[in-house]
């Protein structure tokens, strides 16, 4: 069983490491993306149509405490779609010729990670995809349904399933459909736990031992 994080942040890939297996840096693993933008990425043909230099928009400020240089995709910046590189490039004083270097150092990890992807969505394994839901305007149906039509298109064999965990104040923890396992986090997070980027306050343990007893039951 192959786990591959969907954002939206950096939690899920550590998260997937620290608690089942992560095989290889993929694409999603340490990015903040939202579900709008995955899906535009996983549709592509050519990564090098989003992944080149022309594209790329550098903000030399914003993370100046965390000591980075923040990494936009010009064909991404608007109200209601997120893809954001903040741990690729530390922020120091680089020539031109330098910057220039990193750049082509970080379209090329990135190249790699999207053929890792596809090849695991091409793969006869089973597939356990994570989005940790935080998109005010989340289109559930029509984002799961075009997930599904978008996955089949790369591999009309895939076993896969859509592990979305959300956090809602209901009763309700588990909800499965076919190939969408719902997860409510509400009650699995401990309020006296400090909280950090690893969100340690949430009982990954036990959504890890619900996706393995649940994703792929009929």
């Amino acid at each position: 069983m192959i786990y591959i994080s969907l954002g939206r942040h950096c939690d899920i890939a550590h998260n997937i490491e620290k608690y089942v297996t992560r095989k290889g840096t993929n694409f999603f693993d340490w990015i903040r993306v939202d579900f709008k933008s995955v899906l535009h990425i996983l549709k592509l043909t050519n990564i090098e149509s989003i992944m080149n230099i022309e594209n790329i928009s550098l903000d030399k400020i914003s993370l100046q405490e965390t000591k980075d240089i923040l990494i936009t995709l010009k064909n991404f910046v608007s109200d209601d779609i997120t893809c954001i590189f903040r741990h690729d490039i530390p922020l120091k004083d680089y020539s031109d010729l330098e910057l220039n270097m990193k750049l082509i150092e970080f379209i090329d990890k990135y190249k790699r990670r999207f053929c890792r992807l596809m090849d695991f969505i091409k793969s006869d394994s089973k597939i356990i995809f994570i989005h940790k839901v935080n998109e005010p305007n989340f289109n559930e149906y029509t984002y799961t349904s075009e997930f599904n039509k978008t996955i089949l298109s790369i591999n009309k064999n895939a076993t896969f399933c859509l592990v979305l965990l959300v956090d809602v104040d209901t009763e309700y923890l588990v909800n499965k459909t076919n190939t969408c396992l719902k997860i409510n986090i509400h009650t699995l997070i401990d309020p006296d736990v400090q909280s950090d980027w690893t969100n340690p306050q949430i009982n990954w343990a036990e959504i890890f031992n619900i996706i393995q007893q649940s994703a792929f039951e009929i």
